[in-house]
């Protein structure tokens, strides 16, 4: 952000004050990112109290970095998450809901998150969800839901 009192920075400015600029990379067309996320790892079928690994891609498609890689992990009908294992930041575990921070994302790199559940009841499903800065302009491949069959 900067003030400036110069009246050639944008067409149309007849106020004669100072004008306050913001560049906000969020906003910037000029500036983007497009986080994929894509499930590469998953047993077709699991026994009730069996342990499964789920390993998860996320990739930065875009043409600038991703400062801050957050994804949501969500589990519903019971399982529970007994950890994670990213190749680059912390995962936090919330009850059915876990929060990974998972750092910086350069152009054209790939990082993986190994999920690893306990299936309680039947089915077993995840949620998987992506956001990122500057601002992610195909939503569409954000997310991602894994649906496993749990059996006795």
């Amino acid at each position: 952000a900067f003030n400036s009192s110069a009246d050639n920075l944008v067409a149309g400015d007849t106020n004669g004050a100072f004008d306050t600029f913001v560049h906000d990379r969020k906003l910037d067309a000029a500036h983007f990112a497009d986080l994929k996320i894509t499930a590469v790892k998953q047993p077709s079928f699991l026994k009730t109290n069996g342990i499964a690994a789920f390993q998860f891609l996320v990739t930065n498609l875009g043409k600038d970095a991703v400062n801050d890689v957050h994804l949501t992990h969500v589990l519903s009908n019971g399982p529970q998450v007994i950890g994670f294992i990213p190749t680059q930041g912390i995962c936090n575990r919330y009850s059915t809901i876990s929060l990974c921070r998972l750092g910086r994302l350069l152009p054209g790199k790939t990082l993986s998150l190994v999920v690893v559940v306990k299936a309680t009841r039947d089915p077993l499903t995840q949620n998987l969800s992506l956001s990122g800065s500057p601002r992610d302009v195909v939503s569409q491949n954000n997310n991602v839901t894994v649906s496993t069959i749990v059996s006795p």
